[in-house]
């Protein structure tokens, strides 16, 4: 679990088991006001979350299956877009 903190702000990826299918969605925890926030829900493995310098937008990678890509959330919005132009392949190196 990576955890990247702004200020009283901390994001982490927590792992969720439902229905024997295990994702890793991003969340938010408030040190201020104890408040959890879930920020991504989905079918895929969201990881490695990083806050922006400024603080407006949180840069994670995104599995699918074997195929990996960069995303960015915004904090305030909870747009969600892809980084990467394309996604790439997991594999073992040769």
């Amino acid at each position: 679990m990576r955890i990247s903190f702004f200020f009283s702000m901390l994001v982490f990826n927590q792992m969720l088991v439902l229905a024997q299918i295990a994702t890793s969605e991003i969340a938010i925890f408030n040190l201020e006001t104890n408040k959890l926030i879930q920020l991504t829900f989905n079918d895929f493995s969201d990881e490695e979350p990083e806050w922006s310098p400024d603080g407006l937008n949180i840069l994670f990678t995104r599995r699918i299956e074997r195929k990996i890509s960069l995303w960015e959330i915004n904090f305030e919005s909870l747009e969600e877009s892809r980084v990467t132009p394309q996604e790439f392949r997991l594999g073992r190196a040769h």
